[in-house]
């Protein structure tokens, strides 16, 4: 059984700067802590009309954590946890 479709994705985001809403904190960085996700899909094609995938997401268990403008700040922790999707597509 060979493949039809494999591939890997793998982010590494450090200390991007950005804003919170006006309404939450006025005029104040938010900062997004340094962190790495990495995320794997495959697919094979069973038919001209049918495949089946697997998706794989967050395998290193990433944490989103948000701070404001000094280290001790935080803001937000977010634990989204891994994510497994099996499935079949059918093509009509």
């Amino acid at each position: 059984m060979d493949f039809e479709h494999s591939e890997r994705a793998q982010r590494y985001m450090d200390h991007v700067e950005r804003f919170v809403s006006e309404r939450v904190v006025p005029n104040e960085p938010t900062y997004l802590k340094a962190n790495t996700e990495l995320d794997f899909s495959t697919q094979y094609d069973i038919t001209s009309h049918f495949n089946v995938f697997f998706e794989a997401i967050n395998l290193t268990d990433n944490v989103y954590h948000t701070r404001g403008r000094f280290d001790n700040q935080t803001l937000n922790v977010v634990d989204y946890g891994r994510s497994f999707t099996l499935g079949v597509r059918a093509k009509l």
